[in-house]
């Protein structure tokens, strides 16, 4: 059965044009290319990175003796956002170990993005060229700061648009079950996104002008996730009319910035993940690539004097043909509309930014470039593109690599400590790498409870379920976020070491008579409490 199955694909192979296998070789070597920055170092400099990854540490190895994480936690579990991302790493976990789960997931995500373009261009009739221009989008902005819950539901987004599109054109049986079963993955993956489908919906109804049944089917399939997330709502007084929210201040509120400013910082949002302007310089190219692509297309059209006809003529056509493009505006609507940060009626850090490489990932499949000979034209613009596409993921994958290097001391003075020893680690100020435009280490307690076991004071739970993971007990810390608080008379007595990063000033003086200096290397400094003498008991001849 798999030699007739490999004969098969040979022959297809073989009788493929030059130009879809030159795209199959390039999309191979692009794909090898985007995945480089997760695998070339251990650790990933993002800021909430340490705590995801350490969730699911939790979650797998909660029954492990050596890990210790019964004396501090109990496990919860809710079907609720963040379900995603943490469910198909513990998949992946549950097979490869914690670590590379973990990896094998986000590079699920990673080839999410132009897969999920490459049906796109399919459903709206562009060369499946352009979907390589979403892969450098992985490495957005909401990647720089470790939302990788909010990422898992973009892609998850990102197909449902796919099925809902299929569906309102084609309205069968399978078209509709995966329109109906994507909402909900988009539910558990992050509110945002689920929010993101809610606003597409009506751009394609206006799209595809769809029976009035078929209108009321697609918009049935949203009604189990809006009414989970209106009962969350209501329950927890996040509603207009809630005590929380019925004083005369607006029931949503937040941090806004200028229009002016908004469209000046729309490439940061859209592809700033590592310290530095190049790349920022990738999105410049990959969106003059699109533009010049849209005029190109259209230029020629208007040459050869061809008329269109594969779709409705008028503004019909127009809506139809150019969804794309309409989906594109609609999420720069939500980056534009949103607040920057939100704080009515709870708070929410960085709201209406996310949408911006969303945005970014529909209007570059926005041009009318044809799926089949699209002319020599075209590799004017898609040549320094796909250069770009490939540098930017190891421009990436270099700075993670020189991370990787000044936290290699870490992992070594990790392994000096004794297997049933409580860590508490300090990091000072700046909490930053070089590598890196975040606080990369706010959040490297969860690094060290992945390395030894035991207890992180920073590991988050979910706001509203508890979920995935409680707290039974808690040591004393200071704020993950700010380690210069730190008093060795308040916080060091339930640790048997304390590790320490950017160390100014020695945490525990020379002459302490509780720790010591036990080991330095690098930015990295381990103390570690003296040897506890025990009371000779008296012996007695039995005389």
């Amino acid at each position: 059965m798999i030699r007739r199955w490999w004969m098969r694909r040979v022959e297809a192979w073989r009788a493929s044009t030059w130009e879809r296998r030159a795209l199959w070789v390039v999309a191979v070597c692009v794909a090898a290319a985007a995945v480089a920055p997760i695998w070339r170092g251990r650790f990933l400099p993002l800021l909430d990175e340490p705590n995801h990854l350490a969730s699911v540490f939790v979650w797998l190895e909660y029954n492990e003796p050596w890990a210790r994480l019964k004396e501090f936690y109990r496990i919860e579990f809710a079907f609720a956002p963040y379900l995603l991302q943490y469910g198909v790493s513990y998949l992946f976990g549950s097979v490869a170990g914690v670590e590379i789960g973990h990896k094998l997931a986000l590079c699920t995500y990673v080839l999410s993005l132009p897969v999920a373009a490459l049906m796109w261009c399919r459903r709206t009739g562009r060369s499946p060229w352009l979907a390589l221009l979403t892969v450098p989008l992985a490495y957005n902005y909401n990647w720089s700061y470790g939302f990788h819950p909010y990422t898992f539901g973009v892609a998850a987004f990102l197909f449902a648009v796919v099925a809902l599109d299929t569906f309102l054109e084609r309205p069968r049986v399978g078209n509709a079950i995966a329109a109906a079963l994507l909402p909900m993955v988009c539910y558990v993956g992050h509110p945002l996104p689920l929010l993101a489908l809610y606003v597409t919906l009506p751009v394609l109804w206006l799209s595809h002008r769809p029976r009035w049944t078929i209108l009321l089917y697609s918009g049935a399939m949203m009604l189990p996730s809006a009414s989970i997330v209106a009962w969350l709502s209501f329950s927890h007084g996040y509603t207009p009319t809630s005590n929380s929210a019925s004083s005369s201040k607006p029931f949503i509120a937040g941090l806004r910035l200028p229009l002016s400013e908004l469209a000046r910082d729309l490439p940061t949002y859209a592809l700033d993940s590592v310290s530095g302007n190049l790349d920022v310089a990738v999105f410049w190219v990959l969106a003059a690539a699109a533009i010049v692509a849209a005029a190109g297309s259209t230029l020629s059209r208007r040459l050869a004097r061809t008329a269109t006809t594969d779709r409705p003529a008028g503004w019909r056509g127009i809506l139809l043909h150019y969804r794309s493009a309409w989906i594109g505006l609609a999420m720069l609507g939500l980056y534009v509309g949103l607040p920057i940060h939100l704080s009515r009626p709870f708070d929410w850090w960085l709201v209406g930014p996310r949408f911006a490489f969303v945005a970014a990932f529909f209007l570059f499949l926005a041009p009318a470039v044809p799926t089949r000979a699209p002319g020599r034209w075209f590799l004017i613009p898609m040549v320094p593109a796909l250069a770009a596409v490939v540098f930017l993921p190891l421009l990436v994958s270099q700075k993670y690599a020189d991370f990787n290097q000044r936290a290699a001391p870490m992992i070594r003075l990790v392994a000096m400590t004794r297997s049933d020893a409580n860590i508490l680690f300090l990091s000072m100020k700046p909490r930053g790498d070089p590598a890196v435009n975040v606080h990369a280490w706010n959040q490297g307690s969860s690094w060290v409870q992945v390395l030894h076991g035991g207890y992180s004071q920073s590991g988050f739970t979910h706001s509203i379920e508890g979920f995935p993971y409680g707290r039974t007990v808690q040591l004393p810390a200071p704020p993950w976020n700010a380690a210069e608080q730190f008093n060795p008379a308040v916080h060091a007595a339930r640790y048997d070491y304390v590790l320490v990063r950017n160390q100014t000033v020695p945490v525990f003086p020379d002459n302490d008579p509780e720790f010591h200096l036990a080991a330095q290397e690098g930015a990295f400094a381990l103390y570690e409490r003296h040897a506890r003498v025990e009371p000779r008991k008296s012996v007695t001849s039995g005389r």
